[in-house]
């Protein structure tokens, strides 16, 4: 929040929690928290707190990533700090199924400028679902593709798959806007943490329904994870 408006945020917010206290207050004076919704819904919010709090306390058994682990992601990634670009992408976005793939590649093989591509594509009758030129800084790009578009030439295309969409990519241009360690390592930090906590997370609960007995019924039976499902034979 920008400091000329601390004040007027910190007074919403005071007068949001008068106004909830309110509320809550005619909630009991009308013994709403009795009637069977509420009661559903107090105890679902309930559920959703202690399983957050578990979850939560499984991701911070690890102590956080220190200055030898920075400094190998900071090595590791040059990309992002060290060779980093401020890109202006052309991009044209279409579904990826085996037929356009084979179409855009081809023509992009003999040649074809993305113009082209692009019209012989509506000509075929094919949905672009999206596009345009955009300017993006190295971080604002996904992992994957980022090694690809520092590897690219300026005004190459490629094509990049993304699950049921996939993309022609153009690199417009490119200007280099490195950052040194210093100033990368609270970065680095907060997402080798976040990334360390989800992982544990993750780890925590694959162990509890290794633990536990799972057993699906009715509609569900059917279609149970594959583990489970070897389980049961």
């Amino acid at each position: 929040i920008p400091a000329a408006q601390i004040e007027a945020a910190k007074r919403q917010v005071l007068e949001n929690l008068v106004d909830q206290e309110l509320a809550v207050q005619q909630a009991l004076e009308a013994k709403l928290e009795r009637t069977p919704d509420v009661m559903q819904a107090l105890e679902a919010a309930r559920r959703e707190v202690l399983a957050r709090a578990y979850v939560e306390q499984a991701a911070n058994t690890k102590a956080k990533p220190g200055a030898e682990d920075v400094k190998k992601y900071y090595t590791e990634h040059p990309e992002l700090f060290a060779n980093r670009k401020i890109y202006r992408l052309e991009e044209v976005i279409f579904a990826n199924t085996p037929e356009n793939l084979a179409n855009v590649k081809d023509q992009l093989a003999k040649g074809r400028t993305t113009a082209e591509i692009v019209t012989s594509l509506k000509a075929a009758g094919v949905e672009l679902l999206g596009g345009g030129v955009s300017v993006k800084s190295a971080e604002q790009l996904s992992l994957d593709l980022l090694p690809k578009l520092a590897a690219a030439r300026e005004g190459v295309s490629q094509v990049i798959e993304n699950g049921q969409r996939a993309a022609i990519v153009t690199v417009l241009s490119a200007k280099s806007e490195p950052v040194d360690e210093a100033k990368a390592t609270p970065v680095i930090e907060s997402f080798l943490n976040n990334k360390q906590k989800a992982e544990l997370a993750r780890e925590a609960m694959k162990q509890l329904r290794e633990k536990a007995k799972i057993e699906y019924l009715g509609e569900f039976a059917a279609n149970q994870p594959a583990d489970k499902a070897a389980d049961s034979k």
